[in-house]
């Protein structure tokens, strides 16, 4: 969501620019990235990671509505996440009863998240309602390099941190210089071309039935790929949904055409079986359209075929997203059995 030069881009997609910068880009590479890493079906595993970033993006938004609403007085204190906040949704931090001074599951996992969020620079932090703390992030950041995964240990990080300035209005912010403030305003603002509005716009009098920039929500992708990176299990939840994604994209054949972007349907369910969610296969074919994140598979007679023969048409952007995974892999010496990102 940045230019070559690490600038945010302006918001409106690849038709806006600003002072020679333009929009993002979304099908190049974000909207692939959807695809290979949209929410599973499960959402269990994934509701704290949810919590958060859908604040985050609801708090931006707020903050960034108020500025856009000229003469309207703004609080930051709506631009991010607080200490009162995560205890109002996920209890108190320290166990009470039987566990007393036990530092609650919720909590810990709320805090591996939010390190992952500032580790990747998506997140900063702020001791009061507009200061922000770059010597916290910069030890911060420093702290987490050495932490290794598992420890618990929470008297250094992001959640003790806001505790110590909950009473000054501290907390932590989606960064709107890594492209977060333009996501918020294609997602939720106006779409580039409508008459008399700027791009971007989240003014209270924008019409609700806009079709907006970008219409998936990023932000619930993300939400999914850090849940598993930070999931206390012995493997990797989800795994079997990005192997199987990755699977159908390997095995995507040519039209007649010589375009990439069908495997046959009795192959389709082979992939599921392969990988021990065989049931899933129906239910990922039938609800691929309810989700705008997910790649949707479209059902194609193959013609002249007797007994009757069914090819699946793959989501081109999934094809994309495989593609875009291989060049990396190469790029890291990974061969095609071994497990790189799943981004």
């Amino acid at each position: 969501m940045l230019d070559d030069d690490g600038k945010p881009r302006p918001a409106g997609g690849t038709k806006s620019s600003v002072n020679e910068v333009s929009g993002i880009d979304y099908e190049r590479y974000l909207i692939p990235w959807s695809k290979g890493n949209s929410p599973s079906y499960d959402k269990s595993m994934m509701r704290r990671s949810v919590f958060l970033l859908n604040k985050l993006v609801d708090r931006l938004r707020l903050m960034l509505r108020a500025q856009d609403d000229e003469g309207k007085s703004l609080s930051s204190r709506s631009a991010g996440i607080t200490f009162l906040d995560i205890e109002e949704n996920m209890g108190k931090a320290i166990k009470k009863g039987r566990y007393t001074g036990q530092v609650s599951e919720k909590w810990i996992e709320i805090e591996w998240i939010l390190q992952s969020l500032l580790f990747a620079n998506h997140v900063q932090l702020f001791s009061t309602l507009d200061e922000r703390s770059v010597e916290e992030e910069s030890r911060l950041k420093e702290y987490l390099k050495t932490k290794t995964r598992g420890d618990d240990e929470m008297s250094e990080g992001i959640c003790q941190f806001l505790s110590t300035v909950k009473n000054k209005g501290g907390h932590v912010r989606l960064n709107r210089e890594f492209g977060w403030e333009a996501f918020v305003r294609d997602y939720l603002g106006a779409p580039y071309g409508v008459s008399g509005v700027i791009a971007g716009s989240l003014k209270e009098d924008i019409p609700k039935d806009l079709t907006p920039t970008m219409p998936i929500p990023l932000h619930l992708c993300l939400a999914e790929t850090v849940a598993k990176t930070v999931s206390r299990g012995d493997g990797v939840w989800g795994k079997s949904q990005l192997k199987v994604r990755k699977a159908i994209a390997n095995a995507a054949k040519p039209n007649s055409s010589g375009v990439v972007d069908r495997i046959s349907l009795d192959d389709f369910y082979k992939v599921f079986a392969e990988q021990g969610v065989l049931h899933m296969a129906e239910t990922v074919l039938q609800s691929s359209k309810s989700n705008n994140a997910s790649a949707t598979y479209d059902l194609e007679e193959v013609i002249g075929s007797s007994p009757k023969n069914w090819d699946v048409i793959i989501d081109p952007f999934l094809i994309r997203w495989r593609e875009l995974q291989r060049e990396r892999e190469v790029s890291r010496g990974l061969n095609d059995d071994e497990e790189g990102d799943s981004q």
